[in-house]
């Protein structure tokens, strides 16, 4: 028995590492592949949308209140993904994580296939792990049919205008969420500041992260 138990762990390990060898091909190749096209050369867009390390200590502490709660947490607006691989961190490892895009726009000018395509590569290994579910779809649609339980927290972070911004928080709370929070809180981005008000302002504010 101690044998076979042996033999279980050893193979658990191998695929594990096989998987994280695999994951670190995937991450090479898309870094070259940057590096060709010169992306990265205004390192100013591959901020845009993108939490900044100042606004992090808020967004890991309503990670880890969102684990006292049941439910998954749900990411509106992916992006390519760095935010993602944060929150993935920082939830418990039993605890879903749903990230919802169309990848209809991004500071680059990829292709929504391209954009997807991207994303994935950056948040393969915590897919394959399946720390992570990234959906390409609407927003809209997605929570509009949502029926699963009650997400613990809902991050929104898409659409910066005032109704699509206003509709993602309607629609976080009608579901049910614990936790409603989201990024860009800024006069760059008046709706978002317009329809988090209107749904009775920030009680926590950290650079531009909000949470109702």
């Amino acid at each position: 028995m101690k044998l076979i138990k042996k033999l279980k762990t050893f193979l658990r390990l191998y695929r594990q590492q096989n998987e994280f060898e695999q994951f670190l091909e995937q991450r090479q190749s898309f870094d070259k592949f940057l590096f060709d096209r010169k992306y990265f050369a205004d390192t100013s867009a591959a901020d845009k949308g993108v939490v900044q390390e100042s606004e992090l200590p808020l967004l890991q502490e309503l990670v880890e209140k969102a684990n006292s709660f049941p439910g998954p947490i749900i990411e509106i607006g992916t992006l390519f993904g760095f935010t993602t691989q944060r929150i993935a961190l920082w939830k418990d490892p039993a605890k879903k994580l749903i990230t919802v895009d169309n990848y209809c726009w991004n500071p680059f000018g990829f292709s929504p296939a391209a954009h997807f395509e991207f994303t994935h590569k950056v948040l393969w290994y915590c897919i394959k792990s399946g720390h992570i579910e990234q959906l390409n779809m609407s927003k809209d649609a997605f929570l509009s049919a949502y029926q699963g339980e009650a997400p613990s927290m809902v991050f929104i972070d898409a659409d910066h205008n005032y109704e699509p911004t206003l509709s993602d928080i309607k629609q976080a709370q009608r579901i049910g969420a614990r936790i409603i929070c989201g990024h860009d809180y800024i006069n760059e981005h008046a709706g978002v500041i317009r329809a988090v008000d209107m749904c009775g302002g920030p009680a926590q504010l950290c650079g531009s992260l909000w949470v109702l």
